[in-house]
């Protein structure tokens, strides 16, 4: 008989999960005050520092890729300490960048060094047997020349080279980390495509302009850090269809959306976003579907989506429907300020 690993043991656990376990406490109560602190201190708007949220969570996850068993190892105040000094060095960064019209490059000095790095990883990995050393003129394994001298099949291979990825903790959460970022990038673009051609109606001031430009920047910055892996390909081929089409900025942000959805389900803004470009196109049966699929979604806010069923009334034609509609959500959510300022507009206009 083999021996096999206790689910409960805590060394079963690859370091990059536990390590970004421990970043999302963080995400939530400390780094929104962090950011506020450091845009304060550096004289940047509101509007600025809620815009930097999404590629800091995005930074300090991809400190947690690199480094897991180091983060996991320290304690909580050290923890943070790294990352709230990662977060300063990031922005500081970001706003030079942005006065020379660069892109910010990571800090080393917040990046662990060799020698401090642990040293005890790679020996808990299992040996790769000898087969695997046929290369190609790339660098990539040749599997069908390895299959050839070791006399198995290339399914064989993958499936030993799979379970490496995942002991190293690069398996399917990791490639699931960077689904959700390119999800929330496209979203992001396909947002801002729609408020800058005025298919919507704001109705409530955006925290910035829409910048289509600057999101196409962080697809491109995502597409240098997704690996180079067979459970990773969807995930590149996406990125290369958007972020290498010249006129993308032209593209319909009803298909920005619909491959948002399809590679993050449960992202419900990108469901409602997805309404409004179908409202948009005048598509109000896709609307609807849009509507309810948001509605399954924990992420969604309710706010917008109250809005939405409320919109989704008015595109069809039955402004007064929506309108009764609408004070019938007030009287049930009286907790709703965004409601009372949309009856607010309505009754002013």
């Amino acid at each position: 008989m083999t021996a096999t690993t206790c689910p409960t043991d805590p060394t079963a656990v690859p370091p990059t999960d536990t390590a970004l376990d421990l970043l999302e406490p963080f995400v939530a109560r400390v780094l929104p005050g962090t950011v506020r602190r450091i845009a304060t201190w550096r004289s940047l708007s509101s509007a600025v520092a809620t815009d930097l949220l999404d590629d800091l969570r995005q930074e300090l996850a991809l400190d947690c890729l690199q480094h897991g068993r180091a983060i996991r190892d320290l304690p909580q105040p050290e923890r943070h300490r790294r990352w709230m000094r990662l977060v300063e060095c990031w922005i500081r960064r970001q706003t030079r960048a942005s006065r020379r019209g660069a892109c910010p490059q990571p800090d080393p000095e917040l990046l662990i060094s060799r020698e401090a790095a642990p040293t005890d990883e790679l020996p808990e990995l299992p040996e790769l047997p000898a087969a695997f050393s046929r290369r190609m003129r790339n660098g990539r394994c040749n599997l069908s020349a390895c299959a050839r001298d070791g006399g198995a099949t290339q399914h064989a291979l993958r499936r030993e080279v799979d379970a490496l990825v995942a002991r190293l903790g690069r398996g399917a959460r990791y490639v699931g980390f960077w689904r959700n970022r390119l999800a929330e990038v496209l979203t992001g673009l396909a947002a801002d495509l729609l408020r800058q051609r005025g298919a919507l109606q704001v109705v409530r001031g955006a925290t910035s302009a829409p910048d289509p430009q600057r999101r196409l920047l962080r697809l491109r910055r995502l597409r240098r850090r997704v690996p180079v892996w067979r459970n990773a390909i969807d995930l590149r081929r996406v990125m290369r269809r958007w972020s290498s089409l010249p006129d993308v900025l032209a593209a319909s942000p009803r298909q920005l959306l619909e491959q948002a959805t399809e590679l993050n389900p449960f992202l419900g803004t990108a469901w409602l976003w997805l309404f409004e470009a179908c409202v948009d196109e005048n598509d109000l049966l896709a609307a609807a579907r849009a509507l309810r699929r948001a509605r399954w979604c924990a992420s969604r806010p309710d706010a917008a989506l109250h809005l939405s069923r409320v919109r989704l009334r008015e595109a069809a034609g039955d402004f007064a429907g929506a309108l009764a509609r609408l004070d019938r959500l007030i009287a049930r959510h009286p907790a709703e300020g965004l409601l009372r300022h949309v009856r607010a507009q309505v009754t002013d206009s």
